[in-house]
């Protein structure tokens, strides 16, 4: 199917085995840059544009980074609670994306002191956590979130929170 090959030595029994898989090299499909202005789309003034993702897992925090900057919204990523609460105050998110399984000071302990902070009295906060049973929602509204998605996050559930103008506070 690919135009590959695929081969197996081996000297015999008990002397290993040596496999070689082999694909041609594709050339990269040609792509139109998408104009910004359709990259943004969404975006609208009433909605929030300061977006704080708190996540341990670099990858993971790195990609919802860029899918916030692709949706319109300016990012800044934070990797435990200490640099969150640090970047917070300065960047007053209007949104914090938090990881609850986070080292040292996990995601409930994190979203309670942040609530403590003057500047994030009208921020919101969503759970995105591989944690999703009963008793995890139930601790994520006790903590302070506002909403709380499982891992992988369905991005439209996050965009329709995103773009909610009214921004409804409520664990759903």
């Amino acid at each position: 199917m690919h135009k590959g090959s695929v081969n197996a030595y081996s000297e015999g029994l008990g002397k290993g085995s040596e496999f070689t898989v082999r694909l041609p090299i594709a050339s990269a499909p040609q792509r139109k840059p998408v104009p910004q202005s359709e990259l943004r789309q969404d975006y609208n003034a009433s909605t929030p544009h300061r977006v704080l993702v708190v996540d341990d897992n670099e990858p993971s925090a790195k990609t919802m980074g860029w899918t916030m900057e692709l949706m319109g919204y300016e990012g800044r990523l934070a990797k435990d609670g200490p640099s969150a609460i640090e970047i917070a105050r300065s960047f007053c998110p209007d949104v914090v994306l938090l990881d609850i399984g986070l080292p040292g000071m996990n995601g409930y302990e994190l979203c309670e002191l942040m609530h403590k902070e003057p500047s994030l009295k009208d921020t919101i906060f969503i759970a995105q956590t591989g944690w999703g049973q009963e008793e995890h929602i139930r601790r994520s509204k006790e903590a302070g979130f506002n909403y709380h998605l499982v891992k992988p996050v369905n991005m439209n559930d996050l965009k329709k929170i995103l773009q909610s103008s009214s921004l409804i506070k409520e664990v759903g």
